[in-house]
């Protein structure tokens, strides 16, 4: 008899395990949830994603590099990376509902993009996040945030809600940008301190994400301007390897048909790196919407559903997190977290990130960034494939998050997959 009720207390437990209790009845009630404190909680005075609620960067702060000259594990570390996703996935929703509140905060949201390509005096940079003037801010821009901030402003010209005047204006910036941003290479641009000193190269690198990246905006850009070099640059550019001399010799075309495995030989993706791929795979979901030649939209369709495939067993991570709170968020103490030194140089720069103190800055941050935003860049990247055979899968991740209890921004990708679906 007792081990009966062993196996049954097993067999229960196992259960309970496979399918836990909802936070919410139903998805509108989780995302309603989500979007009222991603709208009320998260968004800084000037409209970009603040990465948590915490002590905001001075001036004198961004200037001389505290913690870091990147402001990583500041509030103002992703500002357009997140924002951008966000937008993208708003203007859908404006669209469906018609609401003046949703078109508000897409215009909110636009707002904030373009005021962190404005603040600088680098014609192009596109700042991270702005410090407690509104304004200053930490001198290394990057890819990471480029793509981003471009999908947003695409999706935002394309919505219908922009009267021309406007719709001009806007076009008018991304297409600044983005000219000072191809001049330089395709990398970054940067100011103060690091002027000159691009970070990174969208067009150079990890196979998948750096052609998803730079073929849509190529291809963005055409749709944008009617202007015959952008067509000229995508259709050269398909046939391009993205990595020569390294680990492939795949082109542009082929490597958005493989999805991000092969980027597995050059970044350790998964699980921990696969929220720096949802933008990446927004940018082929948008190339699939804009091709026109079937083969060739064929392989993107490929692409989209090899990494819906892949990500997918990350999904379940998810629903063992407990949605437990914690009383101090101790990553927001970056200003005691590392050990601060003038930094000139990106050697400089990595000396201080390794600096990070655990006991300092604490691990709540990490297990966030594992319970909760692998998991939902997976469901980013199955919606993106509109792969309605894991829909349901998707549906019960978002319903089993209680949003409140989350410290980092990153849940906006909760509604980013929702809105992903066809």
């Amino acid at each position: 008899m007792t081990c009966l009720r062993v196996l049954i207390f097993a067999v229960f437990a196992c259960s309970a395990f496979a399918a836990p209790p909802h936070h919410h009845a139903t998805v509108d009630a989780a995302l309603a949830q989500a979007h009222a404190l991603l709208t009320g909680h998260f968004l800084c005075p000037e409209g970009l994603f603040w990465d948590y609620v915490g002590e905001i960067p001075t001036p004198q702060d961004c200037a001389d590099g505290r913690p870091n000259a990147k402001g990583w594990n500041t509030p103002i570390s992703n500002g357009p990376m997140f924002t951008g996703q966000y937008l993208w996935a708003m203007c859908i929703r404006a669209k469906r509902t018609g609401e003046k509140a949703d078109v508000d905060l897409c215009r909110r949201l636009a707002g904030g993009l373009i005021r962190a390509a404005s603040v600088s005096d680098v014609k192009g940079m596109i700042a991270r996040g702005f410090a407690t003037d509104g304004r200053a801010h930490y001198p290394l821009g990057s890819d990471d945030q480029t793509l981003p901030w471009f999908l947003g402003l695409h999706a935002w010209v394309r919505s219908g809600f922009l009267p021309a005047d406007e719709k001009a204006a806007v076009v008018g910036k991304m297409t600044e940008a983005i000219d000072a941003f191809v001049a330089n290479g395709w990398r970054p641009l940067s100011d103060g301190a690091f002027k000159g000193k691009p970070y990174g190269n969208m067009k150079r690198g990890a196979p998948f994400r750096s052609s998803a990246g730079c073929l849509y905006i190529m291809r963005a850009m055409d749709e944008l301007t009617g202007d015959g070099k952008w067509r000229r640059r995508y259709a050269a550019a398909l046939t391009e390897c993205p990595s020569p001399g390294r680990r492939d010799d795949l082109t542009r075309a082929a490597a958005c048909e493989a999805g991000y495995a092969p980027d597995t030989a050059f970044l350790n993706v998964e699980p921990g790196l696969l929220w720096i791929y949802t933008p990446s795979t927004l940018a082929l979901k948008e190339l699939f919407r804009m091709e026109t030649d079937p083969a060739l939209k064929e392989r993107y369709r490929k692409g989209l559903q090899a990494n819906a495939d892949r990500a997918a067993k990350f999904l379940a991570k998810g629903l063992t997190f407990a949605n437990t709170r914690v009383e101090t968020f101790k990553a927001a103490n970056w200003r005691t977290g590392y050990t601060w030194e003038p930094q000139m140089t990106f050697a400089d720069i990595d000396r201080v990130n390794k600096s990070a103190n655990p006991k300092i800055l604490g691990t709540r941050k990490q297990t966030e960034r594992n319970n909760m935003v692998a998991p939902l860049s997976a469901a980013v990247m199955i919606a993106c494939a509109n792969d309605v055979s894991r829909r349901a899968d998707v549906e019960t991740l978002l319903r089993h998050f209680d949003y409140s209890v989350f410290n980092i921004v990153d849940f906006y990708l909760a509604e980013t997959a929702w809105f992903a679906f066809d």
